[in-house]
């Protein structure tokens, strides 16, 4: 057996809970128990003690778990007793007691809380996402309306800027035209005042 190995299984349903029965650091006796339930046609899985699957503190050398079926748990270690008993198995490992399985399942469900809780964390983030984001959406629609009314008022302002100004050259031009019309009367009325004034000067003299 690999000792780097990823978990091994024989047969069975996928999603079927396996619970740890026995523990040893002998690699040599885990193979001849998975052998046998290979034999018996058991599934199994087999996790190395620093990985979390199945927490232990137990030993202080690398301990190998073995795990079955639950509705298998007590015919898997009928035939790891007969093993022992048959010194098939050096006997270096030993079944994992109650205490030792209550500790897996609390430290399941304390796993279980924790992904509870983050889930809850997740959706409330997600929420708050959300509502953010909408929030965010509705300023800047609000935004977007605003400046385009600003963008119409600048717009008119624009146009009637221009026609003022178009009004303004017209007055302007009309304002010139006045003041030439004007010039051109005030010289119109200096011609007629010097011919009235020659005609004065020439009565006047033949009167003398």
């Amino acid at each position: 057996m690999n000792r780097d190995a990823s978990p091994s299984t024989t047969s069975g349903e996928p999603d079927v809970e396996m619970l740890p029965i026995f523990t040893s650091s002998n690699f040599a006796e885990i193979e001849i128990i998975t052998d046998i339930f290979e034999e018996e046609d058991i599934a199994y899985m087999v996790r190395k003690r620093q990985m979390q699957d199945f927490p232990t503190t137990v030993g202080n050398h690398d301990q190998i778990r073995v795990a079955v079926e639950e509705s298998r748990i007590q015919e898997a270690q009928g035939f790891i007793q007969q093993a022992l008993v048959d010194e098939a198995i050096p006997g270096d490992g030993r079944f994992i007691e109650a205490a030792d399985q209550a500790r897996l399942d609390e430290a399941r469900k304390k796993l279980e809380k924790q992904a509870e809780r983050h889930r809850k964390e997740a959706e409330k983030a997600t929420k708050r996402a959300e509502k953010e984001a909408k929030s965010a959406e509705k300023e800047a629609k609000k935004d977007a309306k605003e400046a385009e009314r600003q963008k119409k008022r600048a717009k008119r302002e624009r146009e009637n800027a221009a026609r003022k100004e178009k009004k303004a050259r017209r007055l302007e031009e009309q304002a010139a035209k006045l003041e030439q019309r004007a010039r051109s009367d005030e010289e119109r009325a200096q011609q007629k005042r010097d011919k009235a004034q020659k005609k004065r000067d020439k009565a006047d003299k033949a009167r003398e």
